[in-house]
């Protein structure tokens, strides 16, 4: 098997994690593949296994005629049995298909609005569908989605959970911590409600008289408006000394062994590769009832689950953990264990070749 993956940037986000870490597996297992980024590389390109083949199409827009024909000549000569499309990649990916009618397009829905799905969206996907081979989706809800209103075949959907991949850390490291540091890795987009984090921490400090740091990680720039909007409720919150936005950050695994909790405060998700980061960190989570999140906890075995936009349920759940550190410590133990079983990369890899080979 040889696969090409096409992605739109290797900046931060879940499509673009899931895009490198399914080319370490792909490289750990011997499986040749080549990772093609249409329009720029990003922090997630320091983290690619060496044994994998990078080219960057420098696209300047949808109609880049000239980055495409470079898309079609690297695929031509790497000549793949698969062609692994990201969210929007599919764009292109469709009129690569034209061109190379014997490579197997699978499109990976990333979807991160899954909960907001209504019928009639998603119209370019819809036209896009006659030349998909395969869908692999990353919750239930965009696999029904699929079938349902894609009109794909249920034998060529797929569900594959998406699985984290990190550096080696110490995630004992954060029982020496002297501060409450509650750590969000998410993008700033409105999905993402970082005003549930913020607002939460105020009730926190306040009504709860418990000292902690919040410390926001993700790109800033997808969205300005957003990010001013969040900067402006620090600042209404008087919150400046205790939310810290970072940005773009190189060095995920540093900051996981430094938190106390982890947070998820979407409206919506497909399934968060950052729970899963928080997983094998062994790091105790409270996080929004959206998307996977509730499988991957097993509904609250592994973590804490709250209902969407509820600041005060939300405070109280990051007070109680707070209250029983212990506790909230052994729980992160067992969500580490869990996610090694459920959501490693061999079993992302057994299940993406069985479901490969049946299309």
């Amino acid at each position: 098997m040889k696969v090409v993956q096409l992605i739109d940037t290797l900046r931060a986000g879940g499509a673009e994690r899931m895009a490198v870490n399914m080319a370490t597996v792909f490289s750990q297992a011997s499986i040749d593949n080549m990772l093609i980024v249409s329009r720029e590389t990003g922090m997630q390109a320091d983290r690619l296994d060496s044994r994998t083949q990078l080219q960057v199409l420098h696209k300047k827009g949808s109609l880049d005629w000239r980055a495409f024909r470079k898309l079609l000549r690297l695929v031509r000569e790497f000549s793949p049995d698969i062609l692994h499309v990201h969210s929007t990649s599919l764009y292109w990916g469709v009129p690569l298909k034209w061109f190379l009618k014997d490579v197997t397009l699978i499109w990976h829905d990333h979807y991160g609005l899954s909960d907001q799905l209504k019928e009639g969206d998603r119209k370019i996907e819809r036209f896009c569908s006659s030349w998909i081979d395969g869908v692999v989706s990353v919750n239930e809800k965009l696999k029904n989605w699929a079938i349902q209103d894609l009109g794909m075949q249920s034998k060529n959907v797929v569900m594959i959970s998406n699985f984290p991949h990190l550096k080696e850390l110490d995630r004992f490291k954060r029982l020496n911590n002297e501060k409450v540091i509650l750590f969000q890795l998410a993008n700033f987009r409105p999905q993402k409600n970082h005003f549930l984090a913020v607002k939460s921490l105020k009730i926190l400090l306040d009504k709860y008289q418990l000292e902690a740091e919040l410390w926001l990680a993700g790109s800033t720039e997808l969205d300005q408006q957003y990010t001013v909007e969040v900067n402006q409720l620090i600042e209404d919150l008087d919150l400046s000394d205790q939310v810290q936005i970072l940005g773009e950050v190189e060095d995920v695994e540093d900051i996981l062994e430094k938190a106390s909790v982890g947070l998820l405060t979407s409206d919506s998700e497909g399934l968060p590769v950052s729970l899963l980061e928080y997983g094998l960190a062994a790091l105790p989570v409270v996080v929004t009832e959206v998307g996977q999140c509730k499988k991957v906890l097993e509904n609250g075995k592994y973590g804490v689950l709250v209902p969407v936009n509820d600041e005060r349920l939300f405070a109280k759940a990051l007070k109680e953990l707070l209250e029983d550190y212990p506790k909230a410590i052994q729980m992160g133990e067992e969500f580490h264990k869990h996610t090694l079983h459920s959501y490693g990369g061999e079993k992302f890899l057994m299940n993406y070749k069985q479901f490969v080979e049946s299309i």
